[in-house]
């Protein structure tokens, strides 16, 4: 009876300070927050901090960069953190988490919609009209079958892509246009209309997109940067950047 009481007992202190501790931790998270933003100056971009899971450590999400801090932001780990044990790229892993992209919210009505085949594998791309590595994805497509890819025009790399996007997107057939040009290197015509260009922007930057092309897969992980044909056919089979 006294060993049943005293769990009884201490199960019961435990579910009183269980508040506490998680009230600690966000506490501390709070003030890791404070100081980092402190640390960063009066211009700082909006920071996420969390636990990191190790090494009592933070782990602090600046945009698209992630770094870590213990708990008084006495030092700054700017780096990849790997487990030796199992080789795993914690940092990797975190970010690919931290930057999915929930698929069925993207506004796929700003998007330029292809289709070759049955059309059952589904991906969406980021692609800027003068990025060399988007005509080499364009080609590769171009020579595949059985897609829908969506790909939303983002002018990044040159004061002429955001022309170069709204004359694509205003031509009589924008899918034509847009494939003359990445597959032929046949420039558009000039045209006029609303062209989404700026909403696309803006989206890229909330998804902390910075480069082109940016392919996105239903699961909602992401692949930036080109994709050899090879690769491109298993993440498309699959839905998933993570195919290997």
């Amino acid at each position: 009876m006294k060993n049943i009481t005293r769990i009884v007992s201490t199960t019961f202190a435990a579910l009183l300070l269980a508040p506490l501790y998680t009230s600690t931790c966000l506490a501390d998270e709070a003030s890791v927050t404070k100081r980092i933003s402190a640390w960063l100056g009066e211009n700082a971009p909006d920071v996420r901090v969390s636990k990191a899971g190790f090494l009592d450590l933070y782990e602090v999400q600046i945009g698209a960069q992630l770094v870590y801090t213990n708990n008084d932001v006495s030092h700054i780990i700017n780096g990849e953190i790997i487990d030796a044990a199992t080789r795993i790229n914690l940092t990797r892993k975190r970010m690919d988490v931290l930057s999915r992209v929930n698929f069925s919210d993207l506004p796929f009505e700003q998007s330029i919609k292809l289709v070759k085949g049955n059309g059952e594998r589904v991906a969406a791309t980021f692609e800027d009209p003068n990025c060399g590595y988007c005509r080499k994805l364009a080609k590769s497509l171009n020579e595949m079958d059985n897609y829908t890819i969506h790909t939303f025009l983002v002018p990044l790399l040159s004061p002429s892509s955001a022309e170069i996007s709204k004359n694509i997107w205003c031509a009589k057939d924008r899918k034509e246009a847009w494939t003359n040009l990445m597959v032929h290197n046949i420039e558009p015509e000039a045209a006029d209309c609303a062209a989404p260009v700026e909403e696309v922007g803006k989206l890229a930057r909330k998804l902390l997109i910075r480069g082109t092309p940016t392919i996105i897969f239903p699961d909602g992980s992401r692949v930036p940067g080109f994709m050899p044909r090879e690769d491109l056919e298993k993440a498309l089979d699959q839905g998933t950047a993570d195919f290997r």
